[in-house]
């Protein structure tokens, strides 16, 4: 399980966010054994779709924290 900085209130170390996230995925695809799962909350759809170009999307769920702030629950598989 895996639930990654926002890059609001947590330090990504003058990383962008988007690079965060793009090498987070590719380690993840390069970890996973084939049939390896990954459990990780996102921020929004937009990362739930990069996630997507380097594993499989088995399922989603959009949790509403607050007015702001919807946390995505996701499973990954990678094939």
């Amino acid at each position: 399980m895996a639930d990654p900085p926002y890059g609001r209130a947590a330090s990504t170390r003058g990383e962008g966010i988007d690079r965060l996230y793009a090498r987070a995925f590719d380690a993840f695809a390069e970890l996973l054994p084939r049939g390896g799962h990954l459990a990780i909350v996102l921020p929004s759809e937009k990362w739930i779709e990069r996630g997507s170009k380097s594993l499989e999307l088995v399922e989603a769920h959009a949790l509403r924290v607050h007015r702001s702030l919807v946390r995505h629950f996701c499973v990954f598989v990678r094939a």
